[in-house]
């Protein structure tokens, strides 16, 4: 995602969460997508955990949003 410049994303509450675990165990300290703009999607409801902290980990203007 961050070597196209992703600005918008759609996937699964599962895929979020994998994708936060491994930045955060990764590279903690450096932007997941700084590119990204807007995350959406659905199903299974997002953890807060993964809710609060994805925005600081991709940009510091991102938001989430679920369906």
């Amino acid at each position: 995602m961050r070597a196209h410049g992703v600005t918008v994303s759609g996937a699964s509450t599962a895929f979020y969460t994998l994708l936060y675990l491994q930045q955060q165990r990764l590279e903690p300290e450096r932007q997941l997508v700084p590119t990204l703009r807007l995350l959406t999607g659905g199903g299974a409801p997002l953890p807060a955990q993964v809710y609060r902290e994805f925005p600081k980990a991709s940009t510091s203007s991102s938001r989430t949003a679920t369906a």
